[in-house]
């Protein structure tokens, strides 16, 4: 899909990194939709914030005017998701397809959680994320199998959980391991084929090909 005289353009509002902007940025960069990135001054621009955080979407009409101002990570992801048409057939494999999406956002959660525990509560929280991810790894597969291991969770063509799925794996390599080296050695190491079918599917989509080489190819190290 590319961008025409009539479709919307996207400014989304984040910090320089990474984060809980990066899924809606390779939707919109998947559809071939304008998305500039602006980076406020912060906190000074915290107060001007819908709910005083980000990311922020900024929607525009073909005249530059803004439409919309849309905040919560999750929010937008589902916005864009729906709009461009990143979603499965049926309402029922929709709302299964955002299941797997906010349980993937648990075990990012629980990751952080584990870097900012007290030492006492330390190895409570390490588990956790240790259970976390092995629910991941066993129900996610199982889905990526039962939909046919052709590296999508839905069907034959990319949706929001694909991409939730396969930012989680760069997120987790990449950038979270900067603050815990252990993370990437724990995440990889489990790694199952069908997640690797789905790193290689994403990463060969001709619209992802560009981001994907910009941003940190994943297919190269999942061999």
């Amino acid at each position: 899909m590319s961008s025409t005289s009539s479709t919307p353009s996207y400014v989304i509002r984040y910090f320089n990194t990474t984060g809980l902007a990066e899924v809606s940025r390779m939707m919109l960069s998947a559809a071939g939709i304008e998305c500039a990135l602006e980076i406020p001054e912060w906190p000074q621009e915290k107060p001007n914030q819908p709910f005083g955080r980000l990311p922020v979407l900024i929607e525009k009409n073909a005249d530059g005017e803004v439409e919309m101002v849309l905040s919560e990570s999750a929010t937008i992801e589902r916005y864009i998701a729906r709009t461009y048409g990143f979603v499965p057939t049926g309402p029922k494999q929709d709302v299964y397809q955002e299941q797997f999406c906010d349980q993937i956002r648990d075990v990012v959660i629980t990751f952080y959680y584990r870097l900012k525990a007290k030492p006492e509560a330390q190895a409570e929280v390490v588990d956790q994320f240790g259970s976390l991810l092995d629910l991941y790894y066993s129900v996610h597969s199982e889905q990526l199998r039962k939909n046919g291991d052709n590296g999508h969770y839905f069907g034959d063509k990319l949706t929001y959980v694909d991409l939730a799925a396969y930012n989680f794996f760069r997120h987790m390599y990449f950038h979270a391991a900067k603050h815990d080296e252990t993370v990437r050695g724990q995440v990889m190491s489990k790694i199952t084929p069908e997640f690797v079918k789905l790193i290689k599917t994403v990463e060969s989509d001709p619209a992802l090909k560009a981001y994907a080489s910009e941003n940190g190819e994943l297919a190269s190290l999942v061999e």
